[in-house]
């Protein structure tokens, strides 16, 4: 009995001699690398084989083409719906301010002028803001 233990205990010594020495000669014991390394050797010797027989034991089900056009053409649906609903609002946002505009033209044309004109500046200074060359656009890039 006490053969077999030690014969065993001897064994299993060796192994681990064995792995750490072809393992891990190339690691420094002070280096993160190595507790990693460790880590891993570890989890693959306790869960290793298990997870790759489930792994197997596994098949995505892999959708039909049929499923992957109606799914594609259902989505084409959703998207025209929402640019219809979108380009309807920007009508009826449009269609307001076009009466609010020539109503205030009848009634006040000073007003209608200033309107404008602030309209016209305002533009101009957000054009002025986003086209404008950036100094530090260099800084940016990925490469010089």
């Amino acid at each position: 009995m006490m053969s077999s233990r030690k014969k065993q205990r001897s064994r299993k010594e060796t192994l681990d001699k064995i792995s750490e020495s072809t393992i891990f000669d190339k690691f420094d014991s002070s280096d993160d690398s190595f507790e990693e390394s460790r880590d891993e050797l570890d989890f693959q010797q306790l869960l290793g084989s298990h997870l790759s027989h489930w792994d197997a034991s596994i098949s995505p089900d892999v959708p039909s083409v049929d499923s992957l056009e109606q799914l594609i053409g259902e989505h084409k649906q959703v998207i025209t719906r929402h640019l219809w609903r979108d380009l309807l609002l920007l009508w009826v946002i449009g269609g307001f301010m076009v009466s609010g505009l020539l109503l205030l033209l009848q009634s006040n044309i000073i007003l209608f002028a200033i309107i404008q004109a602030t309209a016209l500046m305002a533009a101009a200074i957000f054009l002025g803001v986003t086209l404008r060359p950036r100094k530090q656009e260099g800084r940016r890039k990925w490469t010089h």
